[in-house]
């Protein structure tokens, strides 16, 4: 039985969540449209209008990241990285991105935490294998990082950069 107050207001939230994550999802659709068409201003745009419906979207606080380190704002990355892993700890594109953000950053101990869990978890990540080799070359661990270069362009020969 239906009482006809709690009931339909159950209802009407329940249609108004769909309808949120629905335009959320919309947003987010322009958003990203938006960025691979290079209009980036327009995209941050959008990404912030995500995040005032949804301060925890990770996608849109990634994807500011990933703006933020083409223009060289490293820090600003970092940031946008660490919000969206910490509402997404398994975000591999965010503890990837992380990793070379703080790399370029001179910060090589906590690149190396970033780049070594993607390898933890997608072993087959050759741009991961192959950026953790060369990081742990530059901080002295030849042999195990030339293994992993190397294992890398044997997953993707393109990275041997002939």
């Amino acid at each position: 039985m239906i009482c006809g107050t709690c009931c339909r207001s159950r209802n009407e939230s329940r249609t108004e969540r769909r309808s949120k994550a629905l335009g959320e999802h919309h947003l987010l659709a322009v958003a990203l449209t938006l960025h691979q068409q290079g209009d980036l201003r327009a995209a941050e745009q959008a990404y912030d209008s995500l995040l005032a419906m949804n301060p925890n979207n990770q996608y849109a606080l990634y994807n500011i990241g990933v703006i933020r380190q083409g223009e060289g704002k490293l820090d600003e990355a970092v940031a946008k990285y660490d919000a969206a892993i910490a509402i997404d700890p398994e975000m591999m594109a965010a503890r990837y991105n992380r990793g070379l953000a703080l790399r370029d950053l001179g910060r090589p101990d906590e690149a190396l935490v970033d780049l070594q869990f993607v390898v933890d978890h997608e072993p087959e990540n050759a741009p991961a294998l192959y950026n953790l080799g060369n990081l742990m070359i530059a901080q002295g661990d030849t042999d195990a990082g030339t293994e992993l270069v190397m294992k890398a362009v044997e997953i993707d020969p393109s990275l041997r950069g002939d």
